[in-house]
């Protein structure tokens, strides 16, 4: 979906990816609305539950999850909730631990990897 050519950079201490530009669009191209539930919300079009991987080079660092903030069930790993359009000055996404945040970091957060 996102590859090294679409970020501008990774904040390890606040664990989010900077897009370009193309990857803003690209980001973007899969925020769809969905109205089932008898209200308008915004949701990650085909990526909800959808596994994601973090590498350096060809070496896989972690994996996780895309997930919705609209969702009941939790998720104890690694996780990106942002389901908004971004745009040039909301640029980031952010990778979690856990769903809901409630989860308590630190107790072998692959995050915590200092290739990462």
């Amino acid at each position: 979906m996102l590859s090294d050519s679409d970020f501008v950079g990774f904040y390890r201490k606040t664990q989010e990816i900077k897009l370009n530009e193309t990857g803003i669009k690209k980001w973007n191209s899969y925020v769809a609305y969905d109205s089932s539930r008898g209200y308008k919300h915004r949701v990650l079009g085909g990526l909800f539950k959808k596994q994601f991987v973090v590498k350096i080079g060809s070496e896989e660092i972690y994996r996780g999850h895309f997930w919705s903030w609209a969702s009941s069930r939790s998720n104890d790993g690694i996780v990106i909730l942002d389901v908004f359009p971004l745009n040039s000055r909301f640029d980031r996404l952010k990778i979690r631990f856990g769903y809901p945040e409630s989860i308590p970091s630190g107790l072998g957060d692959p995050r915590e990897d200092t290739k990462s």
